[in-house]
Parts: structure tokens; C-alpha cells; sequence
């Protein structure tokens, strides 16, 4: 991980070289969900609306459980920013003092 000063800034050829992933992202979104959480195609991106209030975020969370339950202890970090870096570089074997260039 590095992280510069700078902010991001798009260049003309670097820009377009992402425009061929972006037009397949609409057609991915779509089957979001119905695999692991079983949820009807265009469930989480279009017709969250119509559900009840919190249906969104109970989805948020069946999702996160399937991770924890398929991904073992070794590969996943459950992380939350308000923990600070420590946790993420003690996970990543790196030290939160060091830079990189």
C-alpha cells in the first residue's frame, strides 16, 4: 500500500484505458447477489428500493457472514477504519512507520 500527498488526477491515456471495464460493470452489477445471497438478478441495484427499510443492510451483512464463513482466518482481516492502521499492517506484515518511494 502507498499512499501519496498528491491527489489522484486522471491522464488522457490512462483514463481511456479504463472505459472497455466500465461498460461491462452494468452487466456485472446486474448478477450481484444471486449467487451467494441468492437474491433475484438486479436485486441489489435496481429493486432495493421497493424493499422494506433495512433490506439493504440486512443484505450488507448476509453478505459479509458468507465471506467470514468461506474465507479462512489466515486470508481475512474483518476490519474497521476507526481501528487505525495497526490491525491492517500487523494482517499485512508491514510496518506502519515505513514509506515507500
Amino acid at each position: 500500500m502507498v499512499i501519496t500527498e498528491e491527489p489522484f488526477r486522471w491522464s488522457f491515456p490512462f483514463f481511456f484505458g479504463w472505459i472497455s471495464m466500465f461498460t461491462q460493470l452494468k452487466k456485472i452489477r446486474y448478477f450481484m447477489g444471486t449467487t451467494h445471497l441468492s437474491l433475484e438478478p438486479g436485486a441489489l441495484t435496481h429493486g432495493w428500493r421497493e424493499k422494506p427499510k433495512g433490506w439493504l443492510g440486512e443484505q450488507y451483512e448476509r453478505h459479509n457472514q458468507h465471506v467470514i464463513n468461506h474465507v479462512t482466518s489466515e486470508r481475512l482481516l474483518v476490519f474497521n477504519v476507526k481501528e487505525g492502521w495497526e490491525p491492517l499492517c500487523n494482517f499485512l506484515k508491514c510496518d506502519k512507520n515505513s514509506t515507500s518511494s
